[in-house]
């Protein structure tokens, strides 16, 4: 049985392995109950033992046998000592487990943490989460609150996107104004900046960022880079480029980098490849606006001036069984838990429908943006400009609507 540490909605350390036995509550009460039982009755016999011996000795005549409560042992005697020590070993070997799992068959692969999902990634991730508290972006500043929208505090005064909480760090991009890659403690201190210019589709995974750059030579930074997938080693700031593509949407699934190019790329479609780089292969031809990857499955959408069937559709990550879910043109979709969350084409409206098709059910009318999603909640914000800009929250069920910011 593997014991997580939690870290947000989907990312989980293992931090040990415990024993088969230590899965219950029950099991730890019946080792108690055995090995107290055992170990009185080999006190019991081990104090009869000594009894019989200096018995003997103050009177060498007599029986050197006698019964269990007054002599020396019996055959049935030293047999249920035996039985006792049988028992006690296992038991006492159950409850030292139970109380250091940690020290007993730790686990050799860990599930490391995200800073996100992929599915909030790849709709520019305003929003994130980490035990009991959220970190968000109201266009001028990052700020952290309790998941009730007490106790808000500043942490900078940036205007954050693609934001990943890692431990007592949180990492984001800065697109415009001052644009680069930046990290700031969970308390808002020690904010330091790791790259200069401008980087999307933030992947943090345990100490690697992942993040595309789109070169832009008007707003040419010192350190900015050609177009491309890069990765940064957080314990060095080592930073590789692993492809030349135009991601226009990228996230990091296990081994695997999945992404869909932009129709200026030098080969367009649905691609993916190693985590190093190597391994590139085309999933697809289709020209997607969006992806998002679930367990085996990459959803994809298609506006309609891309002269293709639009709407929303899900692949195999192989490129078997393409599927249309959706056949009318959307703005925008997050996936969670065999669900998509989806906005019309006027982004005036959330909608909902079983990743295997089915139903569509209409959940708010408002307007929105982007749709993140945090465990039963969705959150979306409103508004193009700092005064109309806003953030709320519903149910995954379209009920109690809540403004956030």
């Amino acid at each position: 049985m593997e014991v997580h540490k939690y870290l947000g909605p989907g990312f989980y350390e293992i931090v040990y392995k415990e024993s088969a036995f230590a899965q219950s509550g029950i099991f730890f009460l019946i080792s108690i109950v055995l090995a107290s039982f055992a170990l009185v009755i080999i006190a019991l016999y081990f104090f009869i033992f000594i009894r019989s011996k200096i018995r003997i000795r103050r009177d060498s005549v007599g029986p050197t046998v006698t019964d269990k409560f007054t002599g020396t042992l019996s055959k049935k005697g030293y047999i249920l000592v035996i039985v006792s020590f049988l028992v006690l070993l296992p038991s006492a070997f159950y409850m030292y487990n139970y109380k250091h799992p940690e020290l007993v068959l730790r686990s050799e692969k860990s599930i490391f943490p995200r800073g996100n999902t992929l599915g909030n990634i790849a709709n520019k991730a305003f929003i994130a989460y980490q035990e009991d508290r959220i970190y968000y972006s109201n266009i001028e500043r990052l700020l952290k609150s309790k998941i009730d929208g007490s106790g808000e505090k500043v942490l900078s005064n940036d205007n954050a996107l693609y934001i990943n909480v890692q431990g007592e760090w949180v990492y984001y991009s800065v697109i415009e104004g001052n644009p680069g890659i930046f990290k700031i403690r969970v308390n808002g201190e020690g904010r330091e900046k790791l790259y200069f210019g401008k980087a999307r589709n933030l992947n943090v995974i345990e100490e690697t960022v992942y993040f595309t750059v789109k070169e832009e030579p008007s707003t040419f930074q010192w350190d900015s880079r050609a177009t491309g997938v890069y990765k940064m080693d957080l314990r060095d700031r080592n930073i590789n480029k692993i492809s030349d593509d135009n991601a226009v949407s990228m996230m990091v699934a296990e081994d695997w980098i999945y992404f869909n190019t932009s129709a200026d790329n030098s080969e367009t479609g649905i691609m993916k490849m190693k985590t190093d780089g190597t391994g590139r292969t085309k999933i697809s031809d289709i020209l997607a606006d969006k992806i998002v990857v679930e367990n085996e499955n990459i959803f994809y959408s298609i506006k309609s001036d891309k002269k293709q069937d639009y709407g929303i559709f899900k692949i195999k990550d192989d490129g078997r069984n393409p599927v249309q879910i959706v056949s009318e043109e959307v703005g925008g979709f997050n996936v969670q838990k065999g669900w998509i969350y989806y906005t019309n084409k006027n982004k005036d409206a959330i909608y909902k429908v079983s990743s295997d098709g089915g139903e569509i059910v209409k959940l708010i009318d408002h307007d929105v943006r982007d749709i993140n999603i945090l465990n039963e909640w969705i959150y979306y914000n409103t508004g193009e400009s700092k005064k109309d800009y806003a953030i709320y929250k519903i149910k995954n069920d379209g009920s109690y609507q809540q403004r956030v910011y």
